[in-house]
């Protein structure tokens, strides 16, 4: 996943009904799945609830549509983020723990999941985010909150949070809180610079059956950054932690203005986090993104690797000395996240991806040809 956050009303000025499209047919061809949509495709007005907390007006489901709808066959599952804060947690002015609250939040998901469902879309595809990068046990107390009474719902639909605290998942220093707020989410994306010690840190989430994903924010110039370290490596560093999925902030800079450019820097008042760079009829990659879609590549030649040794062992009862030779040496592609390492500005090793890599792929061919022959 990408935060594009390319729903209407467009909140990012590069983007309009010209190159929507382009934007998603990039995104997809880069093998992006989890699409990105604000709260105002999903969330209802404050006035659709009575005094008792009943939804008495239908959903608005214009944007979520048109979203869906342009996303097509390249969507896998659909992410949705509340943007509650520290300043408002509330649903539509009720805040969490009440029996109101709980009440309108049943019936809107009611309502939004059957309406999704008419659109062919299952309740386990729609993921959920209440507050973005939690970092202290007040965010977490708010996030668990939301996610308990989204369970209460028996909706289906799945919690995702992306906690930033550096140890807030460390056995050593594991609050209450953060645990609660493990325990309701689904679905726990840590931000991938913060985890210090990741395995310590992912080993905790995993240890409470919770699917991993990991994701990066840029710095506030992604061109400074090395694209094998900062981001074709990220999907190394999910396969050797076992994560599912990865995100990244962001694919598009965030325009402010209609006058914002990422071609030129200077004087404008854009942050230049993007990935792509924008021209008339096109969207233009950049070395980093073309390594985010190479390192899920990676992924998806070793994860095809690791199915195809499973089958082997189950089919003959014998083990592969080389592609679990293989697989165990993918796991040390990516270390511990190194800071001076995601900076492209010195000589460094970047070939080891792409060796073993071909290796695997070496080996996969190897392996198909000694099949059909035996059969």
């Amino acid at each position: 996943m990408v935060f594009d956050y390319i729903d209407q009303p467009y909140a990012n000025k590069a983007i309009n009904d010209t190159n929507v499209n382009l934007a998603i047919e990039d995104m997809g061809r880069h093998l992006v799945n989890i699409p990105c949509a604000r709260s105002s495709s999903c969330l209802p007005a404050k006035e659709a609830f009575d005094k008792e907390g009943n939804l008495i007006a239908p959903l608005n489901t214009a944007a979520l549509d048109e979203w869906i709808k342009r996303w097509g066959h390249h969507a896998q599952y659909y992410w949705f983020y509340l943007e509650r804060s520290k300043k408002d947690i509330s649903f539509c002015g009720e805040n969490p723990g009440t029996g109101r609250f709980d009440k309108m939040v049943k019936q809107w998901l009611d309502a939004f999941v059957a309406h999704a469902k008419k659109l062919g879309i299952h309740p386990d595809q729609l993921i959920f985010h209440v507050l973005d990068e939690p970092r202290n046990d007040e965010l977490f107390d708010a996030i668990a909150k939301w996610n308990i009474a989204m369970k209460k719902a028996n909706s289906g639909i799945k919690c995702w949070s992306d906690p930033t605290w550096e140890n807030a998942s460390s056995s050593k220093t594991i609050s209450p809180a953060f645990m609660e707020m493990l325990k309701t989410t689904d679905i726990i994306c840590p931000h991938l610079p913060a985890c210090k010690k990741i395995r310590e840190n992912i080993y905790h989430i995993q240890g409470n059956k919770k699917t991993a994903f990991f994701y990066t924010a840029s710095d506030r110039t992604a061109s400074l950054l090395d694209p094998y370290y900062a981001y074709r490596l990220q999907a190394w560093h999910c396969w050797a932690n076992k994560c599912s999925g990865m995100g990244y902030w962001a694919y598009l800079s965030h325009h402010q203005n209609e006058s914002d450019s990422d071609w030129d820097g200077f004087g404008d008042s854009t942050y230049h986090w993007g990935m792509v760079y924008l021209a008339e009829g096109a969207m233009v990659s950049s070395k980093r993104w073309e390594a985010v879609r190479e390192g899920v590549e990676d992924y998806e030649c070793l994860k095809m690797l690791e199915t195809e040794l499973e089958t082997l062992k189950k089919k003959r009862g014998i083990t592969m000395s080389r592609a679990e030779s293989l697989l165990d040496s993918a796991s040390l592609v990516a270390k511990d996240y190194e800071y001076p390492l995601i900076y492209g500005e010195y000589d460094k090793d970047r070939t080891l991806a792409d060796n073993i890599r071909l290796q695997v792929l070496d080996l996969l061919s190897r392996m198909k040809t000694e099949a059909a022959v035996e059969n």
